[in-house]
């Protein structure tokens, strides 16, 4: 009993240890293969090889739903529930995903014949050829739009440009455009892809300057801009009739 209870301390303190490393250099990996529930397992009871454990634990402190499995783990185990530091898994959690957060442009639209509707939005929203604050529209009572609109926000080093399209019966176009924060220069070489719960549906390499997706059913998705092998920046997209 005196053995799990060590080994689960360990890996509690390695989940810390590399979630702060992680803040400290900002750099958050993208990794699309999630560990398998026998990984999740074995890293809790200490089997897994040093540098195979190194990769579950970069991976568990960047990835939300493996966090999850790996507090269901714990929870699953009664023989150590009581040994749990159910207060440190909490502020470790919250931590994290105000991590995420920061990283996260979050858009609700509802759309209706030739209008767009804004229920919420992150970013600034382009009015004409001025960007206004989405909170700075809905005091003045602007959430309409004709056809099209245009969302922007920055995040560390990028701003990311979203623009959304009414296409009618039930379908919206979707291009997305990432350009460095400081120089404007549209970067070329980040991958943009767009997800629905955790399937890809389509990706694409900003080659020609942006990502374009078309006719997509109305719904909610998540896009993920990467670069470098780091995710650079989200996009929770929910967009309704």
């Amino acid at each position: 009993m005196q053995g799990k209870h060590a080994r689960k301390d360990k890996v509690l303190e390695g989940v810390v240890a590399m979630t702060y490393r992680n803040w400290r250099t900002g750099h958050r990996k993208s990794q699309r293969i999630h560990p398998d529930e026998e990984s999740i397992a074995c890293l809790v009871e200490g089997r897994l090889p040093e540098r195979e454990q190194r990769g579950v634990l970069a991976h568990v402190t960047t990835c939300l739903r493996c966090r999850q499995a790996l507090d269901v783990y714990f929870k699953a185990d009664q023989s150590l529930s009581l040994e749990v530091p159910q207060e440190l898994l909490a502020r470790l959690k919250s931590a994290l995903e105000e991590e995420a957060r920061a990283l996260l442009l979050e858009v609700a639209l509802r759309v209706r014949d030739n209008i767009i509707e804004v229920l919420n939005a992150g970013g600034d929203i382009l009015v004409g050829q001025e960007l206004m604050p989405a909170p700075v529209l809905r005091s003045r009572k602007i959430t309409e739009f004709k056809d099209e609109i245009f969302i922007f926000r920055d995040f560390k080093d990028i701003r990311v440009e979203a623009k959304i399209e009414n296409k009618q019966g039930g379908h919206f176009g979707l291009c997305v455009t990432v350009k460095d924060k400081k120089s404007q220069q549209t970067l070329k070489d980040v991958r943009v892809a767009l997800l629905k719960g955790d399937t890809e549906l389509e990706s694409y390499v900003c080659e020609k300057g942006a990502a374009v997706f078309e006719n997509v059913e109305l719904g909610s998705y998540r896009v993920e801009i990467c670069g470098k092998g780091e995710q650079l920046a989200a996009i929770a997209l929910d967009i309704k009739t």
